[in-house]
């Protein structure tokens, strides 16, 4: 049905006019600081304000959890570490009596709704289960036998396996994992060519059917911004658009580098690992950790353009951040805390503090909103912060060990709000794809032809190749000493 929705769309929107000339190498650079001269966030306004007079309608995507549960078996005692000495016997152990192992849940029972066109903010401590979370939504967590996931995921009321997952969400890895001897400029191009934008492509034929009906339909806009406008969704300018949006333009043509070669620094590496995975079709964006080796100021410059972003293109935006700033935490519009695998909260960021006050959590002033939420998943935050009767109780002692509210309650307490009840009757509320909702998801493995992906690989090939000769020429003199070597049985 997907399939069949997009060549809909494709016969729809007809290739009327002719396509602006190709640009020559080095002016799509000048292209896209022509369409940034005035912001990043004022080009998205201008574009998103094109596409609600084109009357271009976004597909969106809507992810619904419901009873999400992901279970292993932790190895424990001496399974769990080994060294040289006990390796041989504990084997020997294993095998006549059994791994030492107890059940571990990292996930019980989300039920959750991300909605379209809204920036959510994940929060939790180390092991709250966020990655895992995110993995899910990715199609990253795979089931075996010592890893059991029930429940369900859906993209616009479809499973994840009715559809190419890897094609429609921009997964953002806490590992970066990067070729080291390609610049930012060709890393970020490759991905873009590899992933493509079905939705550009049908956006920018939109676009000219509307000019050639109307001549008049731009004349707010100069003639070279017009022209700057039709190549901008082409591959190459929009690649070097997120580069700019990224602040990765003074390091474009900088290898990326890595333990052994000279490069770009850590926190330019994450920012080109964000820079891959939102290039190309893309409606839904998953980040985790993306502020890793990033000072506050950068931090909040990329997370206010991804979620502007979000806002105009009507994208399904989740960030995981484990400490991040307050001016970064106000852009978010919605916030998801979890607490030992359990959901805490998920609801609007202004009616987070009224729900953990109506349990008796209070937030003092000197302390931020994401810390003081992120503390209350600890036994020591909750008796700093706990005060049944604000005006006239204590606090309780923080030097104690144990949990005040368990989690388990915590969570309980949430599903029985207002606020949990509504999430959980929707994410379990039966949802009915169209066409037009298929849309935005991609059936097909690959979102261009073999041909096309092909000439991508072999010319990376080439550039690699051409980067490292010591490898290659170790590698031929390796080819031919194991040729004659080998020839010489059959003499």
């Amino acid at each position: 049905m997907g399939k069949e929705a997009i060549s809909s769309s494709s016969e729809n929107f007809p290739d009327t006019q002719p396509k602006p000339p190709r640009l020559q190498k080095g002016k799509k650079e000048d292209a896209a600081k022509r369409l940034l001269s005035k912001g990043y966030k004022l080009y998205v306004d201008e574009v998103g304000g094109l596409i609600e007079k084109c009357g271009f309608n976004i597909p969106t995507v809507e992810i619904r959890t419901c009873n999400l549960t992901v279970e292993t078996d932790a190895l424990v005692g001496s399974s769990a570490v080994r060294n040289v000495l006990s390796s041989l016997y504990q084997d020997t152990v294993d095998c006549c009596v059994g791994e030492t192992s107890q059940p571990l849940t990292i996930l019980k029972d989300v039920n959750i709704v991300l909605k379209p066109g809204t920036a959510t903010l994940l929060l939790g401590p180390p092991g709250a289960g966020k990655s895992a979370l995110l993995q899910c939504l990715g199609g990253k967590m795979v089931p075996s036998n010592v890893l059991r996931v029930s429940g369900s995921v859906l993209y616009n009321g479809r499973s994840t396996k009715e559809f190419q997952v890897p094609s429609t969400v921009g997964y953002v890895h806490q590992v970066d994992n990067h070729e080291p001897v390609l610049t930012v400029r060709e890393t970020i191009r490759f991905a873009g060519k590899c992933r493509g934008n079905k939705i550009q492509q049908l956006f920018a034929e939109e676009l000219r059917k509307c000019l050639k009906k109307d001549p008049h339909f731009l004349d707010e806009h100069d003639e070279q911004w017009k022209q700057n406008l039709l190549h901008a969704f082409s591959a190459g300018v929009q690649d070097e658009v997120t580069i700019a949006m990224l602040g990765l333009s003074n390091c474009a043509d900088t290898i990326v580098g890595d333990e052994l070669t000279r490069g770009i620094s850590g926190g330019e590496k994450k920012r080109v690992t964000t820079g891959e995975m939102i290039t190309g079709n893309t409606h839904v964006l998953l980040l985790d950790q993306i502020s890793t080796g990033l000072d506050s100021a950068t931090t909040f410059s990329i997370t206010d353009s991804l979620v502007h972003l979000t806002h105009v293109l009507k994208l399904t935006t989740v960030s995981s951040l484990l400490q991040p700033p307050p001016e970064t935490y106000d852009l978010f519009d919605e916030v998801l805390l979890l607490g030992d695998g359990h959901v805490l909260y998920q609801g609007t960021r202004e009616d987070v503090l009224p729900f953990f006050a109506r349990l008796g959590f209070h937030k003092p002033f000197y302390v931020e909103t994401a810390d003081f939420l992120q503390q209350i998943t600890t036994a020591s935050g909750q008796r700093r912060f706990y005060h049944p009767d604000p005006e006239n109780g204590d606090p309780a002692s923080e030097g104690a060990s144990e949990f005040i509210i368990p989690l388990s309650d915590l969570a309980l307490s949430y599903a029985n709000s207002d606020i949990g009840q509504q999430y959980a009757h929707d994410a379990q509320s039966a949802f009915f794809p169209t066409s037009e909702q298929d849309a935005a998801l991609e059936f097909s493995k690959y979102s261009k032809s073999h041909k096309e992906i092909a000439s991508a690989v072999l010319k990376r090939w080439i550039v690699l190749v051409s980067r490292d000769k010591n490898l290659f020429w170790a590698k031929i003199t390796q080819n031919v000493i194991l040729g004659i070597v080998i020839g010489t049985l059959f003499l």
